[in-house]
C-alpha cells in the first residue's frame, strides 16, 4: 500500500463556522499542523512562560499555532492583529471559536495531503 495520502502538510487554510448558524464565516486561519517544528518551538516558548495560568497555557498554544488570521474584528476593532494578547483576549470571550480551532489544529487528519 503507497502511504503517500498520509503524509502531511505542515500549514493549512480554513475558515471558521459560525456557531450558532453553522455557516462558514469570513474568517479565514491558516494555522500550523502539531508536526511541525513549529509546534515544538511553541511548546517550549510556553513552558518557559512563568506568568501565565495554566487555562492561559492551553489557550496560548492555540493562538500560537496560528500563522495568520483574515477578517478578525473584536471588541470594535474591524481589523484585530495576531499576537498573543489580543488571541488570549479573543479566545477568552470566545471559547466556542477557540475550540473551533483547537480541533482542526489537532487533528493530524485535516493536515493530511490525501484528505479529500
Amino acid at each position: 500500500m503507497d502511504l503517500t495520502p498520509f503524509t502531511q502538510t505542515e500549514l493549512i487554510k480554513f475558515f471558521i463556522v459560525d456557531p450558532i448558524t453553522g455557516e462558514d464565516t469570513d474568517i479565514e486561519i491558516e494555522a500550523y499542523g502539531t508536526d511541525t517544528k513549529h509546534y515544538n518551538e511553541m511548546t517550549a516558548k510556553i513552558a518557559k512562560m512563568e506568568d501565565l495560568s495554566q487555562e492561559d497555557k492551553i489557550m496560548a498554544s492555540i493562538v500560537l499555532m496560528i500563522k495568520s488570521w483574515c477578517n478578525v474584528g473584536f471588541d470594535g476593532v474591524d481589523s484585530l492583529e495576531l499576537n498573543l494578547e489580543n488571541g488570549l483576549k479573543l479566545f477568552k470571550a470566545a471559547p466556542a471559536i477557540a475550540r473551533q480551532m483547537e480541533m482542526k489544529i489537532y487533528d493530524r487528519v485535516n493536515f493530511m495531503i490525501g484528505k479529500g
